[in-house]
C-alpha cells in the first residue's frame, strides 16, 4: 500500500534548513458560507478590491532587534548584555566548534543559494500552471534560511558575562539588551485572492492546485497519496528540493548526532550536575544573601543555576526597583521589567554577583570543571570529531 500523508496547508519543506514555507495558508478552514454566485470573471486577473470583514494575513519577516532605548536610564554608550562568557581559546572543543561554523557557513553560501533557485523557479511554475487552469498565484519571494552560523556557534561558559573590573561593573552592569523590532506586516496576495472565491470557485481552485478539494465533505486529510497532484504537484517533480544532492557534505547531516553531543557539553547543564559546581553555586548563593540578594534556591544540580539567576532577577528589576512576578506568557509585565535596560537597580545586582564572584573564586573554578569535561569528551570521540574537521577542510 502507497504511502499516505495529510494535506494541511499547502506547506513546502525546503532545503537543510528545516524550514517551512506555506503557499496557501489555511485553505481548509476557509468560511465556507460564502454564498450565492458571483458574475461571470476572467479568475486569472486579481479581484476587485472589496472590503472584507477578514483581517489580513500577516507573513513572518525575519526578526530584528531595534537599538537600545536612549531614554533608558545609563544606556548610553553600555555594551551589550550576553547570558554566556567565552571561554578561553585553548579550550578543548573551540576548534570543533570553529569547523561546525565553517560547515555551517558553506551550507549557507553553497545549499542555500541552490535551494533559493529551486523555489523561485519552482513558484513561478506554479504560477504559470495556474494560470493556465485559469486561476492567479503570486509567486512568493525567497527568503534567507536560518542554517548561516550565528553567536551560539562557539564554545561559551554558562554563566553571564561581566565587565573585568569593578568600576565598570559599577558603571554598567551587565550591559543592555536590545528592544525587539515590531514585525512588518504585510497583506497576502494568495488569501485575499482565495477569499474572493465563491465555493465554486474555490473547489475548482483547490483541485488545480492539489489535485483534490481539501474543503470537500468527504475529504479526508489524513488519507492522501504520499505526492501531491495539480500544479503543485507537478512544480514539486519538476524542481525537486535540491538540498539533498549536497547531505554527503553538509555538516549537519553528516554529523548530525555529533554536533548535537557537542552542543550538549554546555547548553544542556552537564556542567552544572557536577558536584563541585553544585557547592560552587551554594557558596555563590549563600554570599548573594549576605549581601542582601536572596537567590531562590533550585534543585541541586538543575541547569542555569549561579550568577544566571542574578541576571533573570536583573532582567526583572524595574528601574524603580520593584520585581515582576509575572507567569510564563504574561504580555501585562512592562518592557523594563523583561529586559535590561541598564538602570541603577540592575547594575546593583550586578556588582553583588560581581562581588561574589570574586570572593569564590566563581569563573576559575567554573572553567576547571567545564575544561576537564570538554577534555574528557574529545579523548572519548577524538576520531569522529576528527572525521568532522576533516571533512570541513575539505569544503574549501
Amino acid at each position: 500500500m502507497a504511502q499516505r500523508r495529510a494535506l494541511p496547508s499547502l506547506q513546502h519543506h525546503i532545503g537543510g534548513s528545516m524550514r517551512f514555507r506555506s503557499i496557501v495558508l489555511a485553505a481548509a478552514v476557509l468560511p465556507l458560507a460564502i454564498g450565492g454566485c458571483q458574475q461571470d470573471r476572467d479568475l486569472s486577473e486579481p479581484p476587485p478590491a472589496t472590503a472584507s470583514d477578514t483581517p489580513p494575513v500577516v507573513l513572518s519577516a525575519p526578526e530584528t532587534a531595534a537599538p537600545p532605548d536612549p531614554g533608558s536610564p545609563a544606556t548610553a554608550g553600555q555594551a551589550s548584555a550576553s547570558i554566556h562568557t567565552d571561554v578561553p581559546e585553548d579550550f578543548p572543543l573551540v576548534p570543533y566548534w570553529g569547523a561546525i561554523r565553517r560547515g555551517k557557513q558553506w551550507v549557507s553560501n553553497t545549499v542555500s543559494e541552490d535551494v533559493r533557485i529551486n523555489w523561485e523557479s519552482r513558484e513561478a511554475a506554479v504560477a504559470g500552471c495556474m494560470k493556465d487552469r485559469g486561476f492567479l498565484y503570486y509567486p512568493r519571494p525567497w527568503t534567507t534560511g536560518s542554517s548561516a552560523p550565528d553567536v551560539e556557534d562557539r564554545d561559551y561558559l554558562a554563566v553571564p558575562r561581566l565587565p573585568a573590573s569593578r568600576a565598570e561593573v559599577q558603571a554598567s552592569g551587565y550591559g543592555v539588551e536590545p528592544r525587539p523590532a515590531d514585525r512588518p506586516e504585510q497583506t497576502d496576495e494568495n488569501q485575499a485572492y482565495i477569499d474572493s472565491l465563491t465555493k465554486s470557485e474555490l473547489s475548482a481552485y483547490l483541485i488545480a492546485m492539489y489535485g483534490v478539494d481539501t474543503t470537500a465533505q468527504d475529504h479526508d486529510p489524513y488519507n492522501q497519496p504520499e505526492e501531491l497532484g495539480g500544479c503543485l504537484g507537478d512544480a514539486e517533480r519538476t524542481y525537486p528540493d535540491p538540498a539533498g544532492a549536497h547531505a554527503d557534505r553538509d555538516v549537519l547531516v553528516r554529523f548530525g548526532d555529533l554536533v548535537t553531543r557537542v552542543t550538549m557539553q554546555t547548553r544542556h547543564g552537564r556542567v552544572f550536575e557536577q558536584q563541585e559546581i553544585i557547592s560552587l553555586n551554594r557558596e555563590w548563593r549563600q554570599c548573594m544573601a549576605k549581601a542582601g540578594f536572596a537567590i531562590d534556591d533550585l534543585p541541586e544540580g538543575r541547569p542555569w543555576d549561579g550568577p544566571i539567576q542574578a541576571y533573570v532577577r536583573a532582567q526583572m528589576t524595574s528601574p524603580s526597583g520593584d520585581v515582576a512576578e509575572a507567569g510564563e506568557g504574561d504580555t501585562s509585565v512592562p518592557d523594563d521589567q523583561t529586559r535590561l535596560v541598564g538602570s541603577d537597580p540592575e547594575r546593583q545586582i550586578a556588582l553583588r554577583d560581581f562581588d561574589c564572584r570574586e570572593k569564590t573564586d566563581y569563573l576559575s573554578r567554573f572553567m576547571q570543571v567545564q575544561r576537564e569535561l570538554e577534555q574528557a569528551f574529545v579523548d572519548a570521540n577524538r576520531k569522529e570529531l576528527d572525521k568532522m574537521v576533516a571533512l570541513v577542510d575539505s569544503l574549501g
